[in-house]
């Protein structure tokens, strides 16, 4: 199973250094987070695609992570996850300043 990040609100931590927010958390460090997980035989490919605040993700972002998953699938994943929280005006949301966190997977 493949697993892809862009960063986002769940990675932000703070800078010891300004005292600020910054996204700083990996995808393996979210991953670790998840209990018991580590007592699953799963095959995870992690992959970072980007490690940026919510509000800095854009369409070349997106684009990156299209492309990412088509390599991976390419390779002979069969089920691709991704996830992203950010404020966004959305359908499933049915507000235009609810935060949501979208989490999809496609198998093949």
């Amino acid at each position: 199973m493949a697993v892809f990040t862009l960063g986002g609100t769940i990675t932000m931590t703070t800078d010891p250094a300004t005292g600020g927010v910054v996204p700083a958390l990996s995808a393996h460090d979210l991953l670790a987070a998840v209990p018991g997980l580590d007592a699953h035989p799963i095959d995870l490919r992690l992959r970072e695609v980007r490690r940026v605040p919510s509000a800095s993700l854009d369409f070349d972002d997106l684009t990156a992570l299209a492309g990412a998953i088509d390599r991976t699938l390419a390779a002979g994943a069969s089920t691709v996850w991704w996830w992203c929280r950010a404020r966004t005006r959305s359908r499933r949301a049915r507000s235009s300043s609810t935060s949501t966190t979208v989490m999809t997977s496609r198998s093949w």
